[in-house]
């Protein structure tokens, strides 16, 4: 019975694991990324700042994250990279650590905002 207790106690006493908060993170640096219909851009690296990225696109877009420059070869969509599919005017939120590439795909004319997030 005294183990079960014990058990018990460290059980509801224990603190939480510590976790990313967002909110608690501050911008870093901004890169913009001027895409054009159905024509796939890469920026340059990033990464140097932060481990997450905030990303938002004026229009609907593919974007992916690399970390190597695909612009000759691969693009968004292809088994190359994974991809994550933004609406337009919604903002996503990446974990990446390290030197990176930000590859973006629109279906129409827009801008791709990067901002480089860290504690």
């Amino acid at each position: 019975m005294k183990k079960y207790l014990g058990f018990l106690a460290v059980f509801l006493f224990a603190t939480p694991a510590l976790t990313a908060n967002i909110v608690d993170f501050q911008a870093k640096s901004v890169t913009s990324l001027v895409l054009t219909t159905h024509v796939r851009t890469t920026s340059a690296v990033i990464g140097d700042f932060g481990s997450y990225y905030r990303l938002n696109c004026t229009v609907a877009c593919s974007v992916a994250v690399s970390t190597t420059d695909f612009r000759g070869t691969f693009g968004v969509g292809t088994a190359a990279t994974n991809y994550i599919y933004m609406p337009a005017n919604e903002t996503t939120y990446v974990k990446a650590s390290g030197k990176h590439y930000i590859i973006g795909q629109g279906v129409s004319a827009g801008t791709l905002f990067i901002t480089e997030m860290s504690p």
